[in-house]
């Protein structure tokens, strides 16, 4: 049976001078409550595990520190000792409400963290080094999901379990906490730079100072580290220069993501427990003149359309939230998901409940199509409520329609006509239509009672199955994945006023270990054991992307896709932000997009790699789970981690396509 590890943190009684909360205990009150309800039936049995206490009701086992429990080294405890019990096949969350704050990173990390910042959890410190430190930083947090993901208890390698995390704080220290507000609503931040700038800093963090010195011994072997990366989702309760709202009931965040995963009875995947847990969110900051916008990032593959903690397929990318903004009604939707500024007809949207129920309620009219988000003009007859959660879904995507030959075994082609979606514009056609309509790029076969599907443009054999009713209804969403890829890949916006600001360089690292970064639309190289690192019969190099930001003025969101070979889209760190404020006086900004190098390059008996690096850069932040896809199977490619006047709704991209040859050395 899945079993299901909670370490939740919660402080509100911080030691002086850092100012009290009110709502982080029952913030662990609401989750506990939760899961007992979906995950804990059973009689409670009550125990320690190297100090910490530790309750099990069946399958569920929670590890709750509170106020002056949670320490830096009793929180490194919990992960080390409990969460790294969890097996492959169970849930891990860990959960943390307080302080959030920022602090001067270690020199060291500065090419990698160029605004000079780590991002900390506040942790409960009775006096100085009692119980360790007072910050946990991104970076040691970072090894801790790592260590949760790929070791047990002993240390020894596993395979990783289902990992959420959520964090109910501010993770910045752009401004001192507002102790002058009204005590109905407080911040969850935590100033404790104080200095502005390195120099005046009394404190700057020693890279040994790291989590047992995890990132100094890096430093030692290599001259050099990376940050390790763990598949987990990550909820949080706000922008990085926003604060998190703190109410004596609890965080508006955690409440909020409790109301909706109860509301859903935990049936709901992440993508929807987000837009619901944000809308409810933001409902409520408006109501105080504030600005809370909730987070969500998927890290290291993760997929957002699985239920809540469990891992399995549930949903899919097309839904796209409704908003009340400024008394007209939005969707999260416009030229970045395939949407024509102007489209050669009206673009007409499903309108329904919120999902889970999603449950239809009338049509609407795309108006004012913009980069993320899109006018709504609501049809007759509909009507909806400010209070309420809704969704949309595109009843016809208004792109050039892709074309499919169909051609074979007639039972087999007429059973994928009957299972055929519309919805993407893709159309089939037969072979005597080719005089009218061309040579189209894809094609499906049905010979010797198997579907094939020839992917014309890029020369391969995208899908071999068996014929059956359930693979009819796979081809038919294998071709709406590749047609889908393709439309990503030329998502382009030629009358960007930004993208004079912003470019993309590809960093390889080889086997001497040092990088060359490239631009460009198009690298080719050559992969040999002389300048690749070989390992069982393969070949692969690490890379690095970053990007080169000149002249902005204003914050740009930055994501970088990789577009692979089976057809997945991939977005393996999430968000990266641009705010000119942290880089004064530069002209010039290089920011990482990665802080983890990934290993890619040619399995054994391979002779030549595609793969497709593309970066999407916009004034706003963008949903950007709603690109990614799973592939249509395994790659021979092999990808792994290396070593352990501001311009508004704007966006743009740039794509560098590289292709690996293996050469003779």
């Amino acid at each position: 049976m899945k079993t299901t590890y909670a370490l939740l943190v919660g402080i509100n009684t911080y030691p002086p001078p850092i100012p009290e909360l009110g709502g982080c205990i029952k913030d662990l009150d609401q989750i506990e409550g939760f899961l007992r309800g979906v995950a804990g039936q059973g009689v409670e049995t009550v125990d320690t595990i190297n100090g910490l206490p530790l309750r099990q009701f069946g399958s569920l086992r929670i590890c709750r520190l509170e106020n002056q429990q949670a320490t830096y080294n009793n929180i490194i405890k919990g992960f080390r000792q409990f969460l790294r019990q969890a097996g492959a096949d169970d849930a891990v969350w860990f959960h943390f409400s307080g302080h959030g704050s920022e602090e001067f990173t270690a020199e060291e990390f500065l090419e990698i963290e160029p605004n000079g910042k780590d991002q900390t959890l506040v942790c409960y410190q009775a006096g100085p080094d009692e119980g360790g430190q007072l910050h946990l930083a991104d970076k040691e947090l970072a090894v801790l999901l790592h260590e949760v993901a790929t070791q047990d208890t002993s240390g020894e390698p596993k395979a990783s379990p289902h990992i959420v995390v959520s964090l109910d704080c501010c993770h910045s220290g752009s401004g001192t906490r507002d102790i002058e507000e009204e005590l109905t609503i407080k911040s969850r931040n935590y100033n404790a730079l104080r200095a502005t700038t390195r120099g005046q800093a009394a404190r700057v963090r020693s890279l040994d100072s790291y989590i047992d010195g995890f990132y100094a011994g890096q430093w030692k072997a290599m001259k050099g580290f990376e940050v390790p990366v763990a598949p987990h989702v990550l909820l949080s309760a706000c922008e990085s220069v926003q604060k998190a709202s703190d109410l004596p009931a609890g965080g508006l965040f955690t409440s909020g993501l409790i109301e909706a995963l109860k509301s859903a009875q935990g049936n709901i995947n992440y993508a929807d427990l987000f837009v619901r847990s944000r809308s409810t969110v933001q409902r409520i900051v408006k109501k105080f003149g504030r600005e809370q916008m909730p987070q969500f990032e998927t890290i290291g593959s993760f997929n957002p359309y699985t239920r809540f903690l469990d891992g399995s397929s549930l949903g899919t990318p097309n839904r796209y939230e409704i908003r009340h903004e400024n008394g007209q009604w939005m969707v999260k939707c416009g030229a970045i998901h395939g949407i024509p500024i102007k489209p050669p007809a009206p673009v007409e949207v499903e309108v329904r409940t919120a999902a889970p129920e999603s449950r239809p309620l009338g049509t609407a009219v795309l108006e004012g199509i913009g980069a993320q988000k899109s006018r709504l003009k609501l049809n007759d007859g509909l009507a909806l409520s400010p209070e309420q959660d809704y969704q949309a879904t595109l009843r016809f995507l208004p792109a050039p329609p892709a074309f499919v030959l169909l051609r074979g075994e007639t039972s087999a082609i007429e059973t994928l006509k009957e299972v055929w979606d519309p919805s993407k514009n893709i159309q089939w056609i037969a072979s005597e239509q080719l005089e009218d309509t061309g040579e189209p790029p894809l094609e499906v076969e049905a010979t010797n009672g198997k579907y094939l599907i020839h992917d014309r443009k890029n020369g391969r054999l995208a899908l071999e199955v068996v014929q059956s009713t359930d693979t009819s209804r796979m081809v038919i969403d294998a071709l709406g994945k590749i047609v889908n890829w393709e439309r990503t890949l030329q998502l382009r916006n030629d009358k960007s006023a930004i993208q004079q600001w912003i470019s993309l360089d590809l960093g390889v690292m080889g086997k001497n270990h040092q990088v060359t970064f490239h631009s460009g639309a198009e690298l080719v190289l050559s992969a040999t054991t002389d300048s690749f690192m070989e390992k069982s019969g393969a070949l692969f190099a690490g890379f690095t992307p970053r990007a080169r930001i000149k002249g902005a003025e204003q914050n740009l969101h930055c994501y970088l896709f990789h577009l692979r070979s089976n057809y997945g889209i991939e977005s393996y760190e999430g968000e990266v932000v641009f705010r000119p404020d942290e880089h004064p006086g530069k002209a010039e900004v290089l920011l990482p997009l990665w802080k983890s190098a990934k290993g890619w390059g040619l399995s054994p008996g391979e002779q030549e790699a595609v793969s497709h690096f593309m970066l999407l850069a916009c004034t706003e932040s963008l949903d950007y789970h709603q690109l990614l896809q799973g592939g249509l199977g395994p790659t021979r490619d092999m990808l792994f981690d290396w070593n352990p006047l501001a311009v508004s709704d704007d966006w743009c991209s740039q794509v560098i396509k590289v292709r690996l040859v293996r050469r003779d050395s």
